[in-house]
């Protein structure tokens, strides 16, 4: 959804899933939290590593870093370029094999947004949470997803 950049794009996304939804079906769109639009602390940095290993038995970490320090956010677009960076290295000599580093568009969203696009297609919201966890509410301090759960109308 965040891939989206436009709310015609969105609004078609949205048809296309009331078109083929159930009655009684659901829909879930996972999205980044709203506080990274609206606040002023940094925007949410993570990383991981993930073990290979070949079918000849070599092994490798792939590193994976998602956001970096001077993404920029276009606060009319509602759009950050969000730098993702992926390094391979050989495991036996720390040795890097690839990097790649690309600047990925991502519209940020609020609830308010998803709620209205949403209606445009005839799907409505049901529900909102904070994570992927119906404990965490969207609105609470520890919330870092805005997971939006829609509906037919």
């Amino acid at each position: 959804m965040a891939h989206l950049k436009t709310n015609d794009d969105v609004v078609r996304c949205f048809k296309g899933i009331e078109k083929v939804l159930t009655s009684g079906g659901t829909c879930i769109v996972e999205l980044p939290h709203p506080q990274e639009t609206f606040s002023m602390i940094e925007c949410t940095k993570n990383d991981w590593e993930v073990p290979i290993e070949d079918e000849e038995g070599v092994e490798t970490t792939l590193s994976i870093i998602w956001g970096d320090d001077d993404d920029e956010f276009d606060p009319i677009t509602q759009i950050r370029g969000f730098t993702v960076s992926l390094s391979l290295k050989n495991d036996e000599n720390s040795e890097v094999i690839q990097e790649i580093k690309e600047k990925v568009p991502m519209r940020l969203f609020t609830a308010q947004e998803i709620d209205a696009l949403a209606r445009c297609a005839g799907l409505e919201m049901k529900a909102m949470f904070g994570a992927l966890d119906e404990e965490m509410h969207a609105t609470a301090d520890a919330a870092f997803r805005l997971v939006c759960v829609l509906g037919k109308i």
